[in-house]
């Protein structure tokens, strides 16, 4: 269950949507990029942009049915306690899920999801951190780091932050947002802001042993993945990530297949289409080793450079700080195990 603060940031999210859906539909002559009466910058990344995360500015001419709705859905929302759900559970699966999470407790027993399929394994902890340690020990994926890195990382992004909205890239509240700095120069105490440790944690590859294996209980190998949610880039991670999944979808329109679903349409539409009729094609799909591992930073910040300046109206001075965020980010991925810090040499980390 999430806490009330969190309901009401997503409420007021929505009321915004809802405001501008309104005001575009009551002037339908308007271009519907413009979202601000006030003077904007050419080099901000203000709402304007189609690529820009959302925003907490609203219009300021205002539908009174619409303004009506979000205030009675506003003091519903307020005035709502939530309540824990009846468990569906019979008294022995409660039993039997609490001594599950006593083995965790107790570090006797790993439950995690498989790498396909979102079946759940069960593990003995020890050959978990095994295969953590293993990783991490590898001088070719991780480097030690000494102490605790999230204050003087935390630090540095305040830092470019504050440079870039010197220069009118963000505003004050998109560097509220992004940092926690307030107009003041304090920090705010929304517990939101309060970095966690970024773990590793291993997804084991199940779908790769043959049946004879898995009733020898032959140990599967596994893919690393890196859980930074509430760590110490992770808000500016979660920026970058609403400003370039659009630019990819753009750059790479006519070759980007989203998931199985986008695939199994597009190989329909392949064999509707009067094209291919008469054709004897073969299907061929292709892996790559390690992917995100063996990305060459250098090369995939080029490569965004790049799709930036094609497809978007971005200015050299926003497409440079972009990158250095994201150059930032992608070379600043760490994770604690056992209160050891490491950070990541190689590649991009696989995770969120």
């Amino acid at each position: 269950m999430g806490h009330k603060h969190d309901d009401i940031y997503d409420f007021k999210l929505f009321a915004r949507k809802m405001r501008w859906t309104a005001f575009f539909h009551n002037n339908k002559e308007l271009d519907s990029t413009v979202v601000s009466s006030e003077p904007q910058d050419v080099n901000a990344f203000h709402v304007s942009d189609t690529l820009k995360p959302q925003s907490y500015e609203n219009p300021t001419q205002q539908d009174k049915r619409v303004e009506s709705f979000i205030e009675q859905l506003s003091s519903e929302i307020t005035a709502h306690e939530k309540k824990r759900p009846k468990s569906n559970l019979t008294h022995f699966e409660m039993e039997g899920l609490k001594w599950c999470k006593r083995m965790m407790l107790e570090r006797v027993l790993y439950f995690t999801k498989v790498d396909k399929g979102g079946s759940i394994i069960v593990m003995d902890v020890e050959t978990v951190e095994s295969d953590i340690l293993k990783t991490l020990t590898n001088t070719q994926k991780y480097e030690l780091v000494q102490g605790d890195p999230r204050s003087s990382i935390r630090s540095e992004i305040n830092n470019m932050i504050n440079d870039m909205t010197n220069n009118s890239l963000f505003t004050m509240k998109d560097r509220l947002y992004l940092t926690g700095q307030t107009e003041k120069g304090g920090y705010s105490h929304d517990p939101s802001f309060c970095t966690r440790e970024p773990y590793l944690y291993p997804l084991y590859k199940i779908h790769k042993l043959s049946k004879e294996q898995i009733d020898n209980k032959v140990i599967p190998s596994n893919r690393m993945v890196t859980s930074s949610v509430g760590g110490p880039t992770y808000r500016i991670g979660k920026f970058l990530e609403e400003l370039l999944n659009p630019v990819s979808e753009e750059y790479c329109k006519g070759e980007l297949i989203r998931d199985t679903p986008d695939f199994l349409l597009k190989a329909k539409l392949m064999n509707d289409s009067s094209e291919f009729n008469g054709l004897d094609l073969n299907l061929v799909a292709m892996d790559v080793v390690a992917l995100y591992p063996s990305i060459k930073i250098d090369l995939a910040l080029e490569a965004v450079e790049i799709a930036l300046t094609k497809v978007t109206q971005f200015s050299q001075l926003q497409i440079g700080a972009i990158i250095q965020l994201l150059s930032y980010t992608l070379h600043n991925s760490v994770v604690c195990f056992r209160g050891q810090w490491y950070k990541s040499v190689e590649g991009a980390p696989t995770g969120n």
